[in-house]
């Protein structure tokens, strides 16, 4: 959920992953969150100071999933609007 919502919107905050909505708990999310910025995956930029508020995006080597999301959803039968960048057209 957390990849595949970095890849579609490029860069969120905590609460645009809606966890709620979804069925996990906010301190599931936090904990997947940081398993993902220890690993070097995603990267996290402070916006705000009080309380410490940060913006989520992904690493190069998190953008180096993409393929590998892709065939997730084409193997779950989904569609996926990710387009790694080696397939992008620079037109």
């Amino acid at each position: 959920m957390i990849l595949r919502d970095l890849f579609r919107d490029g860069t969120c905050k905590f609460q645009d992953f809606d966890a709620q909505k979804r069925g996990f708990s906010p301190n599931t999310v936090s904990a997947r969150l940081k398993s993902l910025v220890d690993r070097g995956f995603v990267q996290t930029v402070l916006y705000q100071d009080h309380p410490p508020r940060y913006h989520y995006s992904l690493t190069k080597a998190g953008h180096a999933l993409g393929p590998v999301m892709t065939a997730m959803y084409d193997w779950a039968g989904g569609t996926s609007d990710y387009t790694p960048p080696s397939q992008r057209s620079l037109t």
